[in-house]
């Protein structure tokens, strides 16, 4: 990942090549704290959120609820989309999907109201591939899934399908 302060004019490495947790995707910038950006990272098991709050030279990786350690040797955690609330950048939500051998497999979603530490479920629509939220409405939330667009004025309690002839 490289940064520019000037517009693009110069460029710098914004990450460090020190052991720890490197983001193979960028995915979000808080608003209010430009240093503090949100990626996603591969722990060698299964993909896990990152956090940087020093402009991307430290990324922090917390403990989320699936992960494929332990797990034995057909395990796989995909991340798949990240969204931050505008309103309060430390909610984050993270989509994604997993499967377990001899477990299951489905689809999840999970909202962070402190910057990663801890996390609740919420109900994800059917195939989530794109998280939004929208910055003039508060707990309003837009998904783009397999089934179409959907939309909660809830704070994911609730989904409807909207944008007809989408």
């Amino acid at each position: 990942i490289f940064r520019s302060t000037d517009r693009g004019t110069s460029w710098t490495r914004a990450h460090t090549f020190l052991e720890g947790p490197q983001p193979y995707a960028f995915l979000a910038v808080d608003p209010r704290h430009p240093e503090t950006m949100y990626g996603f990272n591969f722990d060698g098991w299964s993909d896990v959120p990152v956090k940087t709050t020093n402009g991307g030279f430290d990324w922090i990786r917390r403990k989320f609820p699936y992960s494929c350690r332990n797990q034995g040797s057909i395990c796989e955690v995909t991340l798949i989309a990240l969204a931050l609330d505008p309103h309060d950048p430390n909610t984050v939500l993270v989509a994604g999907k997993y499967f377990f051998h001899f477990v299951g497999q489905g689809r999840f979603l999970f909202r962070s109201d402190d910057g990663l530490k801890t996390w609740t479920a919420l109900d994800p629509p059917p195939g989530i591939t794109a998280l939004v939220v929208d910055p003039e409405r508060r707990d309003t939330y837009y998904a783009l899934a397999c089934g179409g667009l959907f939309r909660s004025r809830d704070a994911a309690t609730t989904w409807q399908k909207v944008g007809r002839g989408l």
